[in-house]
């Protein structure tokens, strides 16, 4: 009986999440010259009938990120027939997706308290909600953050290969969406180190994260490593270094939620 009302509380609390990411959307988001120029470029393709192996410029530099969140706006604008909503839609919709996952991953990780708090604070946490609500590629980082997570949840003595190849397959991803995600690829690689065959995992989580972000090896291969040497000279002049910003943080949101929900279980 107990367990049938925790998982009605909990489903509740993740359908209220979803409301609150698709409640007033047209009023709520915030379409950027950054999102228009997206829109823009993933019409060329359409048009062009060419793959990119270029995403999103940088806010800062002359350098790029990867193309993953061209490939995942243009089915969005293509059924929505580039109304401007579509890729909206699309973000918010992904972190539905990841609030759903999160959800199942803090019941596997905590106690029913915990999973609760957890919960809650990925469903209602307002500056998440916010984000998600705008069509850039930062903000489709959370769904692909928690998926991480719960590759790190597998049992490392019990999947020695499986495990480590998506774990790197998807911190390529998330390095293709934005470069401040680097944290979790190392986060990955240390991970290793718990798994008996140590050294054939972390080639195996490299080969991962290789395929991850393979769209952005083929153009430093096919360009001399031009967006390579951009971020090299950007960075070596600290009086350009950027400021920091609430998106650089995103892919850390479901961590915390968990972190901080695993702490208020043990002193409650």
């Amino acid at each position: 009986m107990i367990l049938a009302q925790s998982r009605i509380i909990l489903t509740g609390i993740v359908l209220l999440g979803i409301f609150l990411r698709f409640y007033q959307l047209e009023y709520r988001t915030n379409f950027t010259a950054d999102g228009g120029r997206d829109y823009l470029l993933v019409k060329h393709l359409i048009d062009d009938k060419k793959l990119t192996l270029l995403g999103p410029k940088a806010s800062i530099g002359d350098f790029f990120f990867g193309p993953l969140y061209y490939y995942l706006l243009l089915p969005a604008v293509v059924i929505g027939r580039f109304d401007p909503l579509s890729g909206v839609v699309m973000t918010a919709g992904l972190d539905a997706i990841g609030l759903i996952l999160f959800d199942i991953l803090s019941k596997k990780l905590l106690s029913w308290p915990g999973s609760l708090v957890a919960t809650v604070l990925y469903a209602t946490f307002p500056l998440l909600i916010n984000l998600v609500k705008i069509p850039l590629n930062p903000f489709v980082i959370p769904v692909f953050s928690v998926l991480f997570l719960c590759c790190l949840s597998l049992e490392a003595r019990r999947y020695p290969l499986y495990p480590s190849l998506g774990l790197g397959f998807i911190a390529g991803l998330l390095f293709q969406l934005h470069f401040s995600t680097l944290p979790l690829f190392i986060l990955g690689l240390i991970w290793q180190l718990k798994v008996p065959s140590k050294l054939y995992s972390i080639i195996v989580y490299l080969t991962g994260f290789a395929l991850g972000i393979l769209p952005m090896i083929l153009f430093e291969l096919r360009h001399q490593f031009f967006n390579f040497n951009q971020i090299v000279d950007y960075f070596s002049h600290p009086s350009l270094s950027p400021g920091l910003n609430e998106h650089y943080f995103i892919y850390l949101f479901p961590v915390l939620f968990l972190l901080t929900a695993k702490i208020i279980s043990i002193f409650s």
